[in-house]
């Protein structure tokens, strides 16, 4: 009878276990597609910008609006904080991640609601000329602790 009880407390703590280590997995999965789409974001974005302030001094801006960065990955962490999470670094790189992901998405707002309503606007192309080289050394700074965070 002791031996049932002792075999049964065994396979629930094994099943517990596997359940946690699945949920893990699933978590760092999904918080890592998110970080993924993110870097290609980020390329996306620096290759148009690039393109744009090539075309600025002919007065020509680019159509296309940049991608803004998924920041569900954080909420995701801060809920399941998982082994892997709190071990190093890695939760305050990933927090140091969202920080910078949101100032992106502000700034890539900010410069396609100017783009838009100041399209007249005689200093529109200096205006974007620094607001692009700006953005762009945000974005390069995301895409850095993307790689950091990775290797980790």
């Amino acid at each position: 009878m002791i031996l049932g009880f002792v075999l049964g407390i065994v396979r629930d703590a094994i099943i517990a276990r596997t359940e946690s280590l699945a949920r893990d997995k699933a978590v760092m999965n999904a918080i890592n597609e998110e970080l993924l789409s993110n870097k290609r974001s980020v390329q996306q974005n620096l290759l148009r910008l690039h393109l744009e302030l090539s075309i600025l001094d002919q007065g020509k801006t680019i159509v296309q609006p940049l991608f803004t960065m998924k920041t569900g990955f954080w909420d995701l962490a801060k809920v399941n904080l998982t082994g892997i999470l709190l071990a190093g670094d890695r939760l305050v790189r990933l927090r140091n991640l969202v920080f910078l992901a949101e100032q992106v998405n502000d700034e890539v707002r900010s410069r396609e609601n100017y783009r838009i309503n100041n399209t007249a606007s005689t200093g529109l192309c200096d205006r974007m000329k620094m607001v692009d080289e700006h953005l762009v050394g945000v974005l390069q700074l995301l895409d850095e602790e993307i790689a950091a965070y990775e290797d980790d």
